[in-house]
């Protein structure tokens, strides 16, 4: 009796169930395996005698049929499955929704282990693509005889990272043009990202949210200018009339706030509580990490209320206030042609890349404290 199974890349995907007739007690088999270049071979053959028959395949639904909302919600282990008894588990995630929006394919992976050794892993056939949902993915798993003390672990596996699922972590910039402009032909600015960097990736909430990628950490972030609302800073009740700003309370799970710049104190003095209202507008749970950050073009009396703020409620501070060597600013040319002196005046592709490497460390600090990397350099 012979059976041949379908594999990719290396892994063998066992998609088919061999039923043993009670009366059979020795059988042979082999497996033949794609070997990954398009060619067919022996690769794995497993000679099986003294058979035990498995009565019963008991099935595991994960996550009591809740929706799994990837790319939103969801846990990085899954599952930790304690019974060892030898016979078949399946194990399946119900109601999977994948919700990326970039390329991310994802698929059940389980682990069995031998006390704490991996002895075998198992993926699932079927797999949910960037904007698909579906009913379950399953991966069946075989115990083995003879391991006392094991267990499963059950994981969302992502197969472009190769890594086990992570919840996105979602960050949000609050600041001015430094953190994103529109264009403005008449002040000769023709970019839709943080002025006056010259392109999108360069501006400091592109590049850090780069650093945040390179150590491996699912994110999502968002940026909004709040500049309109610096001018009148004591009253937030504007930001209510904007849909902008409500779909931003309480989104995120670290914020970043550099804003400061165009406050005005001609009439109202910009005090801590100032500061903090609108802190507690985007966070109005206190739950998420909040760090302040000063610029280059905040005045200095804004600089001293906000880093009072973060004395008195002990949030980590970045000053980027001295920032003034001429290499961290655009010069008249290329893309800055027929810029203003007020596009000028804001940090280049050097002075964005400072703001970011000054943020990093604090940045850093906060998604350690989340748990989201293991330890800091």
């Amino acid at each position: 009796m012979s059976d041949e199974i379908d594999g990719a890349n290396g892994y063998v995907y066992v998609s088919k169930t061999l039923v043993v007739p009670e009366d059979v007690t020795n059988i042979n088999f082999q497996i033949k395996a794609d070997t990954g270049d398009g060619s067919t071979g022996k690769k794995y053959i497993y000679y099986v005698d003294d058979v035990t028959l498995v009565q019963d395949t008991l099935r595991c639904t994960i996550g009591d049929a809740k929706l799994y909302k990837l790319g939103e919600t969801g846990e990085r282990e899954l599952a930790d499955y304690t019974d060892m008894t030898e016979g078949v588990r399946i194990f399946s995630v119900t109601n999977v929704e994948n919700v990326t929006t970039k390329n991310h394919n994802f698929a059940v992976i389980a682990a069995v282990y031998s006390g704490n050794t991996c002895i075998d892993v198992n993926v699932s056939n079927n797999v949910v693509a960037s904007g698909e949902t579906k009913e379950e993915i399953s991966v069946t798993v075989n115990i083995p005889t003879g391991i006392i003390e094991g267990s499963i672990k059950t994981f969302i596996w992502d197969l472009n990272t190769m890594q086990p699922y992570k919840k996105p972590v979602k960050i949000l910039y609050v600041g001015n043009s430094i953190t994103q402009h529109g264009p403005n032909e008449s002040i000769g600015w023709y970019g839709d990202w943080g002025m006056a960097a010259s392109s999108r990736d360069k501006d400091y909430v592109h590049t850090l949210s780069s650093y945040v990628n390179q150590d491996q950490v699912a994110l999502d972030f968002k940026y909004i200018n709040i500049s309109q609302f610096e001018r009148s800073f004591w009253d937030t009740s504007g930001f209510d009339k904007d849909v902008k700003f409500t779909t931003l309370k309480d989104y995120a799970d670290i914020i970043i706030f550099t804003f400061g710049a165009n406050v005005d104190i001609t009439e109202h003095d910009f005090n801590i509580s100032d500061y903090k209202k609108i802190i507690d507008y985007f966070d109005p749970n206190s739950r998420a990490k909040i760090i302040l950050g000063s610029t280059v073009l905040t005045p200095s009396t804004i600089v001293q209320t906000i880093e009072n703020t973060a004395l008195e409620y002990g949030y980590p501070y970045v000053n980027m206030n001295d920032m003034v060597d001429a290499k961290f600013f655009p010069t008249k040319e290329g893309f800055f042609e027929n810029a203003s002196q007020g596009v000028l005046n804001h940090p280049g592709d050097e002075g964005m890349k400072e703001m970011a490497d000054r943020l990093w460390p604090k940045l850093q600090k906060e998604l350690y404290k989340l748990g989201l990397i293991d330890k800091l350099p």
